[in-house]
């Protein structure tokens, strides 16, 4: 059974959360690209159907159906004039990708083999760092400046356990620099969660709108986020937002709500320029398009920043931006300058500790929702209130089935915390194995869990 995206603003390859053909968030993750340099050249039936399904994909959702039809048409012509025989896959699908962009310069529009991430146009780490849910680090500077570093927007459920248990310390320094040079994206009601913490508190303040095309028409709807309630304010204090060509998508967003809301400076380089959400749908021959069917609307500016990039404040080299940002922010606490290229030389406290052991009721929670896949009904009462408003209802047919011709669990094993923070397992079946990710609050309810193939 194939899970189907929603949303957003990628550039973070999606987690699968919910199971059932709903998600609800975007985690990094690199996948092995099948294929390759090596792999065989396509024949003509498979080119056909690949380039055939595009652009219908694109005729019927793509944001901006002008565009999608001189897309469709290009496409169609370059097939017709053999100008992708001879490509192998991975060719073929930079090739298809290089001729859609040419046309709409659209980041977020790509193809892709299936099951491999969409790229970001950034330089790729080979293992990405350990994080919380998105939070690589937060520090208590010396001159009492803070410090975070978030490398990717989850759904506000789980951006939510971090931000709030670190947003009370942060509110006691005395200005706050956000590092955003490697946030790829995610979703942006996450985003609009961490904006929640620099504005006043009382009637929730918009944020951002998303604009979607309804498929197969010229109509459209609108989506909007808003800023909700928070336990900890950072109100008439420095903020410094640190963006580079890594900022993309949600990144940018942040960077560009923050900046135009007059609620942060920015200082480094200009940030990507992609800010059309999507989903991605299978081309057939093993290919998938991630497809924007979005457009993100400031409330403010009535424009985002698509093929432009958000502009810093302050421009310098992005090595430079935490220089820069900490002069700036003892500079206006009236402190003495201290040079520091980055932040460990002048960090006095780690505020955020990442976890490293499983979660307590981790094998027991995977065990439950396991008979409850089989048996055709979620163990609601272990799950998080969205989660379980999300996958209300009995277990779909198919995936009941699935579950149930794996037979009796023979032992759940816990391998890691992965670099997100969630707990990861290893999952034997009497006739297969699996591999299980679990994240819990708090509250000890579970926000994320998704599982695949072993």
């Amino acid at each position: 059974m194939r899970i189907v995206q929603r949303l957003v603003f990628v550039g973070l390859a999606t987690a699968y959360i919910l199971t059932g053909g709903v998600t609800s968030g975007m985690a990094m993750a690199q996948t092995a690209v099948p294929g390759g340099s090596r792999a065989p050249s396509l024949d003509a039936k498979a080119q056909s159907e690949v380039v055939e399904a595009a652009a219908k994909a694109l005729t019927d959702k793509y944001i901006f159906p002008d565009k999608a039809a001189v897309s469709a048409a290009l496409i169609r012509d370059n097939l017709q004039n053999g100008r992708y025989a001879g490509l192998d896959r991975e060719g073929f699908a930079k090739r298809l990708t290089d001729d859609l962009r040419g046309v709409t310069h659209d980041k977020h529009l790509n193809v892709t083999l299936e099951g491999a991430p969409p790229p970001v146009d950034a330089p790729p780490q080979a293992q990405p760092p350990a994080t919380m849910f998105g939070f690589e680090r937060a520090d208590r500077l010396k001159g009492n400046i803070g410090y975070v570093k978030l490398n990717g927007f989850h759904p506000p459920e789980a951006l939510s356990v971090v931000a709030d248990a670190l947003m009370p310390k942060l509110a006691r320094t005395k200005a706050l620099i956000i590092d955003m040079r490697d946030n790829h994206g995610g979703d942006p009601a996450g985003v609009s969660r961490l904006v929640s913490f620099f504005v006043a508190a009382g009637a929730p303040v918009h944020v951002n709108d998303i604009v979607w095309r309804k498929a197969g028409t010229d109509e459209y709807s609108r989506e909007t986020f808003s800023t909700s309630p928070t336990a900890a304010t950072y109100r008439n204090k420095p903020v410094y937002v640190l963006t580079g060509p890594g900022t993309f998508s949600g990144g940018e967003e942040f960077s560009y709500d923050m900046q135009v809301m007059k609620l942060a400076t920015l200082v480094g380089e200009t940030t990507g320029g992609g800010s059309n959400p999507g989903d991605e749908a299978p081309l057939g021959a093993g290919f998938a398009i991630f497809l924007p069917n979005g457009r993100a609307e400031n409330p403010i500016t009535k424009g985002n920043w698509e093929g432009v990039g958000v502009k810093p404040d302050i421009s310098v080299p992005a090595d430079r931006a935490f220089a820069t940002a900490y002069a700036a922010a003892l500079r206006a606490t009236h402190q003495k300058q201290a040079a520091a290229a980055v932040p460990d030389p002048v960090s006095i406290e780690r505020l955020l500790v990442l976890r490293t052991k499983a979660y307590p009721q981790g094998e027991a929670y995977i065990r439950r929702e396991i008979d409850g896949l089989v048996k055709g009904e979620h163990a609601f009462d272990i799950l998080s209130p969205a989660v379980a408003a999300a996958l209300k209802g009995p277990v779909p047919a198919g995936l009941r089935t699935m579950m149930q011709a794996l037979g009796p669990v023979q032992s759940v094993r816990f391998v890691k915390v992965d670099p997100l923070g969630s707990d990861e397992y290893e999952v034997t079946f009497a006739h297969s194995e699996q591999i299980w990710i679990l994240a819990i609050n708090e509250a000890g309810k579970i926000i994320i869990f998704n599982f695949r193939p072993k």
